[in-house]
């Protein structure tokens, strides 16, 4: 539990404190038609149902930006199975549902300046990694 406080105080940590909300999205790692218990479910998440929650954490995302509010999705807490482990003991999560991220919301802060967009031919390749594709004149 100290680790988790620590995490919160100190490095990438301290953006957390000042959120208004967090919502930890977890995913099921079972099908309720198959497995009406959670306690059967031992096995991995299936890679669908981690999906279909993305999708519904970028709606919020959506819908947060639509209301004015600040939101942030962060999938730093879960990309070590050390810290994964830390969300499941310190917030009581089962291990039938696993964590794929932390969304943050809040009051909506100054706006950073926006940097212009790489330039369309950097970011497009043909047939192979590196091999740009030729400009058609679209911009970005």
């Amino acid at each position: 539990m100290a680790k988790v406080e620590q995490v919160m105080e100190e490095g990438l940590g301290q953006w957390y404190r000042t959120a208004d909300t967090m919502i930890i999205v977890v995913a099921a790692g079972h099908n309720w038609l198959e497995t009406p218990y959670m306690q059967q479910t031992t096995a991995g998440a299936n890679p669908v149902f981690e999906l279909a929650t993305g999708c519904s954490a970028q709606n919020m995302m959506l819908a947060a930006t639509a209301l004015g509010l600040g939101v942030h999705f962060d999938p730093t807490p879960v990309s070590d199975t050390r810290t994964k482990e830390l969300l499941h003991e310190y917030f009581g999560i089962p291990h039938a549902w696993h964590p794929i991220g932390v969304l943050c919301l809040g009051e909506a802060g100054d706006k950073l300046e926006r940097r212009p967009p790489p330039p369309a031919e950097s970011l497009f390749f043909q047939e192979y990694w590196g091999n740009p594709l030729p400009s058609m004149g679209y911009s970005i």
